[in-house]
């Protein structure tokens, strides 16, 4: 009988463990798994964060010292094409410069083209088939004139030319520079050929010299005081008070009475034009002025015309042709001529 009372026994223990593993989770399930809806959440904590946020540091010290290593050029080109750089990858930087790298090195080569011999004299071609027409387009004109600076320059200045030829071949070959405007243009080219501006400072130097020098001139008693003049009879007596107050040790040529004949002539009623141009000794850049115009002549072959209310700026104009032509100053007015 006991054995039967420890048999029902045993049964029952046996019931009640098989109840608790039943309500007990089953063994063989897998642990629930951590979420990827934000996998940054699994790597940025603890030493991943610090390792990150040297990383971010480290690149940032490389982009700094990749755009401030670049040329100039490729700096400013990849800073405008990568806006934000500071916070852009160091990938996407560098993807910049490289294409900034490529633009340039385009550019250069579009350069050497332009500036090659066979491009030029073609520039140099249709500088010419433009004027043969009435009235050239001047701002293509001035294009070519760009186009074609260096091997112009090197034809101008060359020994192969005698001075007393240089002008009539020049202004044959380049007839544009028969034009005032084209002619001080020159002048920008071969004094400050990037700064469109020159010509306008250069008007603005000149207006600044002869009003410091005005009251000089008045003071040597060289000339009249200015508020007595008009534009023409003011700028006629400073063109005539210049070479005394900036005198040259040269004796003057023959012929030539004042050293401002170097500059200016003004021509009496009775004067004849053409016998004065045939009687002057002088070879160089020369203002001819007349009852309504001014004419400016080399040697004794007059190139152009302009309003006589413009005589003010005639030295300037002088000076263009000097430069653009390559001629020699003359002695009597070359102190004078070099301190302008």
């Amino acid at each position: 009988m006991c054995d039967d009372e420890s048999d029902d026994e045993e049964d029952d223990n046996k019931g009640a463990v098989l109840k608790m593993a039943a309500s007990a989770p089953p063994t063989s399930q897998a642990p629930p798994q951590p979420s990827t809806v934000y996998p940054s959440l699994q790597t940025v904590g603890g030493s991943e964060l610090k390792e990150k946020e040297d990383n971010d540091a480290y690149n940032n010290l490389l982009k700094t010292a990749l755009i401030q290593g670049l040329h100039p050029t490729l700096k400013n080109q990849t800073m405008t094409t990568c806006i934000a750089w500071e916070t852009k990858p160091l990938s996407e930087v560098w993807a910049h410069v490289l294409h900034a790298e490529r633009n340039q090195t385009d550019i250069e080569q579009r350069h050497t083209d332009k500036d090659s011999l066979p491009a030029q004299a073609r520039h140099y071609k249709t500088l010419q088939e433009m004027y043969k027409k009435q009235k050239p387009n001047q701002d293509a004109v001035s294009q070519l004139l760009d186009l074609e600076f260096d091997a112009r320059r090197t034809f101008i200045d060359s020994d192969a030319l005698k001075e007393e030829d240089r002008p009539t071949k020049i202004l044959d070959a380049y007839p544009c520079f028969k034009d005032l405007n084209n002619v001080m243009d020159e002048l920008r080219r071969i004094l400050d050929k990037g700064n469109r501006k020159y010509i306008a400072e250069v008007k603005k130097r000149w207006e600044d010299f002869c009003s410091k020098v005005q009251f000089y001139r008045v003071w040597k008693k060289v000339m009249k005081p200015p508020m007595t003049l008009d534009g023409v009879e003011f700028a006629i007596a400073l063109f005539r008070a210049l070479p005394i107050l900036f005198p040259s040790p040269a004796a003057l040529p023959k012929k030539v009475g004042h050293a401002s004949e170097a500059l200016l002539h003004v021509f009496q009623p009775t004067e004849d034009p053409n016998v004065y141009l045939q009687k002057r000794s002088l070879f160089s850049p020369v203002l001819l002025l007349d009852g309504s115009n001014c004419l400016v002549t080399i040697g004794t072959t007059p190139i152009t015309t302009f309003a006589k209310e413009d005589l003010y700026e005639g030295l300037l104009y002088l000076m263009a042709y000097y430069y653009t032509l390559h001629l020699t100053y003359p002695k009597c007015v070359a102190t004078l001529l070099s301190v302008i």
